[in-house]
């Protein structure tokens, strides 16, 4: 509409903010299967092995993901209090666990549930105060 101002257009940061961690999530699955394609990597065989890592298309697809949600956290973190904001980062982990489950098929204990369930509640703990 035009009549919109260019505050009311804007994306809200605590969108801005869960896109951001959401796509980290996306960057480290596809590091995750990636990395599965190219095998293990020892720490001391890490820069013989940069040019076989950042020629698998998963790996090098991962890291810009990855830079993507920086941008995207500067944008929120320039927006919301930091320490309103950091919290949610540690819904990556949630997520992160719930994808490992479901496409990766890693296993998840009743400990990594509660774990979960723990980090969600802490989120919602500490976001859930009036300034932002």
């Amino acid at each position: 509409r035009p009549d919109m101002t260019e505050e009311k257009k804007a994306i809200p940061a605590i969108a801005v903010a869960l896109l951001s961690v959401t796509l980290t999530v996306v960057g480290q699955f596809l590091l995750k299967t990636g990395i599965k394609q190219v095998g293990q990597v020892q720490l001391g065989e890490l820069l013989g092995k940069l040019p076989v890592l950042f020629g698998n298309f998963k790996i090098v697809t991962g890291f810009v993901i990855y830079a993507v949600s920086a941008v995207l956290w500067l944008s929120a973190i320039s927006r919301l209090d930091l320490s309103y904001a950091y919290p949610l980062i540690s819904l990556g982990i949630v997520l992160v666990s719930v994808i490992s489950w479901a496409y990766l098929k890693e296993a998840q204990d009743p400990r990594r549930i509660a774990g979960s369930a723990l980090i969600v509640l802490g989120i919602l703990v500490m976001t859930g105060s009036a300034s932002k």
